[in-house]
């Protein structure tokens, strides 16, 4: 493990920034880096499936891991060459059944996790692409996305690994708990937003009731 995550470290390490990036102030690597920790699905995705990942055992999921990786850099290149695809609301959903088998601790065949981990890779990755970015800007931040969405995972699942004591097994599901409970409420509100920004469901003018403000 220590030989995985510290190279990974070290190709995480950028230079000198020379332009903004995704996220203002850092460069285009390093925010796409940073990308899967500041949206809030891709995080939620990534916590339940380190969380599960980690309660089953990295030795045991290392096909798991491998069809996260495949998932991510499929959906990589479909942003790159496809475009961005709203793949969130199967990503919340994908999330939340992820979340609560790490609450349950339900033991599923190996092939269940292989499909919850590709999906979520292809989720994330696909819903990594940058608005506004091409070329060489386009490929630094879908690099970084990339490494950090994988970097990102197996430290939380290396953290829930070595987690062995009874105690902290049972809070490991409790963490699931809440995660499961979080995607719910993005997924309720990511509908709600949906649901408002329709047009059809907009009233009219005269049905909008005004405030008195002077009384």
């Amino acid at each position: 493990m220590k030989r995985l995550v510290l190279p990974a470290a070290l190709l995480a390490m950028s230079g000198e920034a020379f332009a903004h990036g995704s996220i203002q102030g850092i460069d285009h690597f390093s925010g796409g880096l940073l990308h899967p920790l500041v949206e809030p699905a891709h995080l939620i995705a990534l916590v339940a499936l380190g969380l599960l990942i980690g309660q089953r055992g990295i030795a045991r999921s290392e096909v798991a891991l491998f069809a996260f990786a495949a998932g991510v850099m499929g959906g990589l290149l479909g942003a790159a060459f496809g475009g961005s695809v709203d793949l969130e609301l199967a990503l919340l959903v994908v999330a939340t059944l992820s979340a609560g088998l790490v609450a349950t601790a339900q033991a599923l065949p190996g092939i269940v996790y292989f499909g919850v981990a590709g999906l979520l890779g292809a989720g994330i990755g696909i819903g990594s692409n940058p608005e506004g970015f091409t070329g060489g800007a386009l490929l630094a931040a879908l690099a970084g996305a990339g490494l950090g969405a994988n970097l990102w995972l197996l430290s939380l699942a290396a953290i829930v690994n070595s987690l062995q004591k009874p105690w902290l097994r049972i809070l490991v599901r409790v963490v699931g708990s809440w995660a499961c409970a979080s995607s719910v409420l993005v997924l309720a509100l990511w509908l709600s937003g949906r649901h408002a920004a329709a047009p059809d469901l907009v009233p009219p003018p005269d049905a909008v009731v005004r405030l008195d403000t002077l009384r």
